[in-house]
This record gives C-alpha cells, sequence and structure tokens, in this order.
C-alpha cells in the first residue's frame, strides 16, 4: 500500500464481549513501526462510551501491535499514569477502523512508575456474567502477565519506543 492509499483519520471501534460498543472515537495517525501502527488522540477529543456522550480529557499515544492483544496508550501529562495497556484481543484494523474487544483487565505503568494490574474483580465478574471462552480468559491471563514483565523491565514497546511518537503528537498539537 503507497501512502496516499493509507487514511490519515481513524475510527476506534472498541467493544465489550461478546460485541457491545465501549469506546467510540476519532484518532490521528502518526505512522507504523515494527511495534504496530501509532495513533494520536488529541486533548478534548468527542468520544462516546457505550450510548453515553464523553470528552477524552488528556491526549495520548495509542500503540495498536501487530500481534499482541492489547492496545497501549502512553499517556503525554498524565499526574497518575505513563501508559495504560487495555488487554482484550489482537486490535484489527481495516478501512479506516481500529477494532478491539477490550477485555476488561488492565496493566498500568503509574508517574511514580509503579506497575499495577487493574480490573481484575471485573475481569473474573465478567468472565461469568458474559461466558468468557476460556481461551480468551487465559490468553487474557497471558497477555496481562506479558504486559506486566514488559513494563517492569522497561522491554520493547514500553522501553521508550513511544517516544519519537509522542514528540510527534506534541509537534502536530502546536501546529
Amino acid at each position: 500500500m503507497t501512502s496516499h492509499d493509507v487514511p490519515t483519520r481513524y475510527r476506534v471501534d472498541e467493544r465489550k464481549y461478546p460485541d457491545r460498543f465501549h469506546w467510540q472515537f476519532a484518532v490521528n495517525l502518526l505512522g507504523e513501526d515494527e511495534h504496530g501502527m501509532w495513533f494520536h488522540v488529541p486533548p478534548r477529543t468527542p468520544a462516546m462510551r457505550g450510548s453515553e456522550p464523553r470528552m477524552i480529557e488528556r491526549g495520548f499515544v495509542a500503540l495498536a501491535p501487530v500481534n499482541d492483544p492489547w492496545i497501549a496508550e502512553f499517556y503525554m501529562d498524565s499526574p497518575t499514569e505513563q501508559i495504560y495497556v487495555n488487554i482484550g484481543t489482537v486490535p484489527t484494523i481495516a478501512k479506516g477502523v481500529i477494532r478491539q474487544i477490550d477485555l476488561d483487565l488492565d496493566v498500568i505503568l503509574t508517574a511514580d512508575g509503579e506497575v499495577v494490574v487493574a480490573d481484575e474483580e471485573e475481569f473474573a465478574q465478567r468472565q461469568v456474567e458474559f461466558g468468557y471462552p476460556r481461551d480468551l480468559i487465559e490468553a487474557a491471563i497471558q497477555a496481562a502477565e506479558d504486559a506486566v514483565h514488559r513494563l517492569t523491565n522497561r522491554l520493547a514497546p514500553f522501553d521508550g519506543a513511544a517516544d519519537p511518537w509522542l514528540e510527534a503528537a506534541g509537534s502536530a498539537a502546536e501546529v
């Protein structure tokens, strides 16, 4: 695909299992590297969470990886979080839409450098409530463990790989 065939605006279509609306909002393509596709979500981006209108107050850069079952958000100015990893299915990108099923489990690198697994109770509750298949549960647990390992040890793509994309997003915001 040549560069003029690649859209610059994409729509995030994040859902909850099995196929319920979760987050819907527009993003700007920054580029692609060996880790996946990088997107910018500017501050004050209008969004929908389920059927409720929302505003994404803080800007961030998102990575939709090639083969990993998560989407990572790298924050520019959050007082509480540096990186937020939404565990789910491997994101698909087609026809200007980034789609993922979010499985409630999250891994966070806090602003003070602590790695935290969040929403484990919600993940356990939803397994029963919505009948997550065993292979999906196991994949989510493995993905969370892998994200903890990578964040704790600052392994790719959590090793500064986002820095040029954060810089590009900051430059775009200044224009």
